[in-house]
């Protein structure tokens, strides 16, 4: 009889955590506070239409331009991301990459698509009507803080675009919070959707023995505890707040799905002081072949 009530009770509260706003799920109390900052903002005329609102901005802490104007930067520099490339964007938020991308990509295209369906919506109205050459998909992929409603496990999830329709791919902070058969549905749907010769820039929190000996001696920003067959995750509960992959298991679905590394760089969040990128996160450039 105490199982069944923990069940239910259980059941219950996903339910009402699945009713709330998207915005009030992810933010959670931090939601209301600056909802009340962008009022002020408001009403002293201090809101810059191009950044999204705080109450609605998802892209986690720091300026919003300047980390957008860091991803743009690491796709020039590391994976020669040109004017006239078509990109797509895996998971694009709230279009921190791509407004960064809107002052860049002066020939080229962009492509994006998320789970956030406000998200989606706020890029629509604020970039995409800015800029022709931006456009903005919502993914209905089931996720309990992000879509609970979502009618498509990301494991079978299809890109929304046709083979080989794309010269370059970007996912940042994508590959952190998702469990092994997405990963590897992702990396085979972008395989199909870039062109032979097409970059795809992604970041990761990868396990190798150079991490496994930093996050033993206490040098790395997050410990990866939690170990399964696939993966290990920071939390047990949260299984998807931040996860980690083999690196030498990253390496082969890479090549399993067509693609060759280019470029494997630590970041930050490792300890390791000789690492050549800014970044918080893992970097792998990887080309399709």
């Amino acid at each position: 009889m105490f199982i069944l009530r923990e069940v239910v009770f259980s059941g219950l509260q996903r339910f009402a955590f699945s009713m709330l706003p998207s915005a009030v799920r992810i933010q959670g109390v931090s939601y209301f506070r600056n909802y009340a900052l962008d009022l002020r903002d408001k009403l002293n005329n201090q809101v810059d239409p191009e950044i999204p609102p705080r109450h609605l901005n998802i892209s986690g802490a720091g300026p919003f331009r300047t980390f957008g104007k860091n991803t743009v930067d690491l796709c020039r520099q590391h994976a020669s991301l040109m004017p006239d490339d078509v990109v797509v964007d895996i998971g694009c938020g709230i279009g921190r990459t791509a407004l960064a991308l809107s002052h860049y990509l002066t020939n080229g295209e962009y492509y994006g698509f998320d789970v956030i369906e406000f998200a989606i919506e706020w890029c629509r109205n604020h970039i995409a009507a800015q800029h022709r050459n931006f456009h903005f998909a919502h993914a209905d992929i089931f996720n309990l803080t992000y879509n609970p409603r979502g009618k498509v496990k990301a494991e079978r999830f299809v890109f929304p675009y046709p083979d080989a329709a794309a010269s370059f791919a970007l996912a940042t902070s994508l590959f952190t919070h998702v469990l092994p058969d997405t990963l590897e549905n992702y990396i085979a749907q972008t395989g199909r959707v870039l062109k032979p010769g097409g970059r795809f820039l992604s970041t990761w929190f990868l396990l190798d023995e150079r991490t496994e000996r930093a996050m033993s001696e206490g040098q790395t920003s997050l410990d990866f505890q939690h170990r399964f067959g696939r993966h290990a995750q920071a939390s047990l509960h949260s299984p998807e707040q931040a996860v980690a992959f083999p690196r030498s298991d990253v390496e082969k679905m890479f090549e399993k799905h067509g693609f060759f590394i280019h470029g494997n760089y630590p970041g930050d969040w490792t300890g390791i002081s000789d690492k050549k990128i800014h970044s918080m996160q893992d970097l792998i450039v990887a080309i399709r072949r």
